[in-house]
């Protein structure tokens, strides 16, 4: 790793440890990708509405840098499968791999409105806006993503980074100590952690870190580079013009070490060799400015807030009366977490209109977010004395109760909604939720039945009762529901994963790991028919020389254990900011 700056990460499109298949690609020769691409090519003009061939080609393509017949093949198969949110991810990859941020963060925008669920959707959205210098929201995004699988240690890496940006050292320690305790191996998680640590002082802290990361990816002259500049703090110039030494020997335009070699150099008294390390620096330009297009404006309901406030603010300095402007600003700011601006839409609304119960309820869990109870709950009480029948009111006042952890008062409130409306969906959903959380597996998955009585096209619904039914041991109702969450969308990547698991409790190694290796490219073996016609005709039919690789893509991988919630991801419109936990 030479790279000057700590950026954000994210292996483009998908995780290999998520995604077997990319990693046997990579293990894949040169001889064997040609001959996979010439039989591609011919099935691909055999028929070009292959959109399994032509994802796989894209890849094949990605893998070579072709980053424009990778596109390409993406955008096909896009065209034969619009509501295909991997297909968005993966073009997403590749533009974002070319530098296309503003392109790629579209195609995120599009895949998370197709699976709002799949956590590394929002990871590399947030590398996308982070890249066009918006830590600020791309930190929203990497929430999104660790809300949906604590286990993943990118978003953890990427969210220290950001923290780091806006200038909370302490939050980015905690988020990088977690990417560490998940991935042992991040390198770039030490490197990061390391700077960090020099940056408040603790030497000895940066230098372990620095010199873990070069021992796990030998020669680092990041870390390198960075351990130097701990030895001149240190006043240690022999061991810091060593360091600067070493990276030098391999980067001589490396501005950084030059910088930190002079200074070493003047420390030692030679000025003159100082001197030149300085003048080399100052012919080098190491500062990359890039330019952000932010032209046009984001829909609110794909989450790019920042665009919608913007959009809203320029439309309200036309015209100051327009209320609905005011109120969409006001939920704009919300959802991008700016809550004093969001509460001060909102008091302008309610100085025309002190009854709007729109605006009370947003007030209110604006109030309620930044911790403000007593206020809040003052606008959730005066929404249900202005509305007492409605059951909205007693939802919002127990949404509130239950971002609180007020559990009891929660279900109280859900209850109360449901007696007045038997198919209020959301209150039903959220009580489900709240039974879950409490341990009540049974009452959360007698709630997810009514669910999907009034709603049996929410795949979701499915896949929460499944997961409560197994946390019962009932893996065969579990499997039976995962079965039909799948059935509604087959690119449900969690369902699979769950299903897996109830499967294996139950014996059934086969069709389990045929869940854990699912992947709507590769479906029933597709990829490696590719790879067995070419071992049967090159290789004398002896068998796949990737056979430890195949091994790999077969292996189940556990990153959420059974029973768990996904806490991530509404299943009945909710702002983003309303989200649990």
């Amino acid at each position: 790793m030479n790279s000057e700056r700590w950026e954000p990460y994210s292996l483009y499109g998908t995780d290999r440890r998520r995604d077997p298949a990319r990693l046997i690609l990579k293990c894949l020769s040169h001889q064997e990708i040609q001959r996979a691409m010439r039989r591609l090519d011919d099935d691909i003009e055999d028929d070009g509405d292959n959109a399994n061939a032509l994802a796989i080609r894209g890849l094949l393509y990605q893998l070579q840098d072709d980053y424009d017949r990778a596109a390409a093949d993406f955008c096909r198969v896009i065209k034969l499968e619009s509501g295909n949110s991997q297909a968005h991810c993966l073009r997403a990859g590749v533009r974002a791999q070319a530098g296309n941020y503003d392109l790629a963060v579209k195609d995120y925008d599009i895949a998370i409105n197709l699976n709002p669920e799949n956590p590394e959707t929002y990871n590399n959205r947030g590398v996308c806006l982070a890249k066009q210098g918006y830590p600020d929201i791309a930190t929203l995004d990497f929430d999104e993503a660790i809300d949906r699988d604590s286990g993943f240690a990118r978003p953890h890496y990427n969210r220290g980074w950001a923290s780091s940006e806006q200038g909370d050292k302490q939050e980015a320690l905690m988020h990088l100590s977690r990417a560490i305790n998940i991935d042992p191996d991040m390198t770039l998680a030490y490197q990061a952690r390391g700077g960090v640590y020099l940056y408040l002082g603790d030497f000895d802290q940066a230098v372990r870190d620095f010199d873990t990361a070069d021992t796990l990816e030998p020669p680092n002259n990041l870390s390198r580079c960075s351990r130097g500049f701990v030895m001149l703090r240190q006043k240690e110039y022999d061991s810091a013009f060593r360091d600067f030494e070493s990276v030098l020997s391999l980067d001589p335009d490396n501005a950084r070490a030059l910088l930190g070699r002079g200074i070493a150099l003047v420390s030692q008294g030679r000025n003159a060799a100082a001197l030149e390390d300085f003048q080399r620096y100052l012919s080098l330009d190491p500062a990359k400015c890039e330019v952000y297009d932010v032209e046009g404006f984001a829909n609110a309901a794909i989450r790019r807030y920042y665009m919608a406030v913007a959009d809203y603010t320029k439309i309200f300095d036309l015209d100051p009366a327009n209320v609905d402007i005011l109120y969409a600003r006001g939920l704009g700011y919300l959802s991008w977490r700016r809550f004093d601006q969001a509460i001060a839409d909102f008091n302008a609304i309610l100085g025309l209109d002190p009854e709007d119960c729109d605006a009370l309820h947003l007030r209110g869990w604006a109030l309620v977010v930044q911790g403000k109870r007593q206020q809040a709950f003052r606008d959730f009480n005066r929404i249900i004395e202005l509305a007492p029948e409605d059951s909205a009111s007693y939802f919002r006042r127990g949404r509130a109760h239950r971002r609180l952890r007020e559990y009891r008062q929660a279900l109280e409130d859900f209850g109360r909604a449901i007696d007045l409306d038997a198919a209020h969906l959301e209150s039903l959903h959220s009580r489900a939720e709240v039974h879950f959380k409490l341990g009540q597996f049974d009452k959360a998955a007698q709630d997810y039945d009514r669910v999907t009585c009034l709603q049996p096209g929410l795949e979701t619904a499915y896949y929460r009762k499944g997961l409560a039914l197994a946390c019962l041991d009932q893996y065969e109702a579990a499997v039976q529901a995962y079965d039909r969450a799948i059935e509604l969308n087959p690119y449900y990547t969690c369902a699979y994963h769950k299903r897996g698991m109830a499967l294996m409790a139950l014996g059934d190694h086969d069709r389990a790991l045929s869940d854990f290796a699912q992947n709507p490219f590769f479906e029933s073996g597709e990829f490696f028919n590719y790879m067995e016609k070419d071992v049967a005709e090159h290789d004398g039919g002896q068998g796949s020389p990737n056979c430890e690789a195949t091994a790999t893509f077969e292996e189940p991988q556990s990153q959420l254990d059974i029973g768990q919630p996904s806490t991530g991801g509404a299943e009945y419109p909710r702002d983003a900011i309303e989200q649990e936990d």
